[in-house]
């Protein structure tokens, strides 16, 4: 069975724009893929905005994103990661970074796909720190 995931983007300015990935949603291959898109985006001050960072986010992995149209929960998903792009608290856009919350299905969450049913894993963390396990 697919580990399904979705990934939030979020910008300072609150623009937001969630991503779909159909398998491997599990941490130990979405952390390291976050990584990867931040290290290929050559710390671009245009990361600090949400449609930069997911294209970026896109890039690290083709053909595993999908792009959705609006920002409603999959009840199949196994993982939620809310994805901040941050320019403003650095001081400088020349220094973007990008933080990472994990979150997982509470019970309840298949008949009702909201952040009510969700629990925070992984508090907001930089990319660069993030676990790449699930905590025990």
């Amino acid at each position: 069975m697919s580990t399904r995931c979705q990934v939030q983007v979020i910008d300072e300015e609150e623009n937001k724009i969630t991503l779909y990935h159909h398998c491997d949603g599990y941490m130990e291959n979405m952390v390291p893929l976050m990584r990867k898109g931040f290290e290929e985006s050559s710390r671009d001050w245009k990361i600090g905005r949400a449609g930069k960072a997911a294209a970026f986010l896109c890039a690290a992995d083709p053909g595993g994103f999908d792009i959705e149209e609006g920002h409603d929960l999959h009840s199949d998903i196994e993982y939620l990661y809310r994805f901040y792009c941050i320019t403003k608290q650095t001081g400088s856009t020349d220094h973007p970074k990008w933080e990472i919350e994990v979150w997982v299905p509470k019970p309840g969450f298949w008949d009702n796909a909201d952040m009510k049913h969700m629990k925070k894993i992984v508090k907001r963390i930089d990319i660069m720190k993030a676990p790449e396990e699930k905590p025990k």
